[in-house]
Parts: C-alpha cells; sequence; structure tokens
C-alpha cells in the first residue's frame, strides 16, 4: 500500500523555503534589470531619431523656402524673357530701320 504524508515537513513548519525559490526569485531581479537597460536602449534610440526627425523637417522647410525663391526667379526670368522678345519684335517693326 501507498503511504502519503500530508503532514508538513519540518523544513516547512520553519519557514525554511527551498533552493529552488530563491533562484527564480533571482532570475525574476535578474529580468528586470535586463528589461529596465533594454528599455533605456530603446527610450535613447527613440529620442535620438526624434531630434534626427525635427533636423531633417527644419531642412525640408528651408528647402522649400529655396524652392520658392527659385520658382520666383524663374517666373521673373520668364517675364523678362517674354518682354525682351516684345521688344525685339518692336525694332523689327519699327518704321526706318
Amino acid at each position: 500500500m501507498i503511504h502519503i504524508n500530508l503532514l508538513p515537513s519540518a523544513r516547512q513548519e520553519a519557514g525554511v523555503r527551498p533552493p529552488a525559490a530563491g533562484a527564480v526569485r533571482a532570475a525574476a531581479v535578474l529580468a528586470g534589470i535586463g528589461n529596465y537597460f533594454v528599455y533605456n536602449r530603446f527610450e535613447s534610440e527613440l529620442r535620438s531619431l526624434d531630434k534626427q526627425i525635427d533636423t531633417t523637417r527644419k531642412e525640408i522647410a528651408q528647402l522649400e523656402k529655396t524652392i520658392g525663391e527659385v520658382k520666383s526667379i524663374k517666373e521673373d526670368k520668364k517675364a523678362l524673357e517674354d518682354k525682351l522678345k516684345i521688344l525685339d519684335t518692336l525694332k523689327k517693326d519699327a518704321p526706318g530701320r
């Protein structure tokens, strides 16, 4: 016949924990510390990328301003070329020349 002892052992009565409980606790603490360092690394990368995004947005704004100036200059150039064509036409059509 199988004999099963349901009474607590002397270790359990004294409050002594098995060695595995300490290992589990240590593993949990180490996992927490590891998670903290991984989180910090990703947080640092995120801040760095946010700074790069801000810098890029400022550069884009500056380039858009420059593009606007270039378009304005091209429009002015075209207007001047049209005026020169008109002047050339008037010179050719002028009487006495």
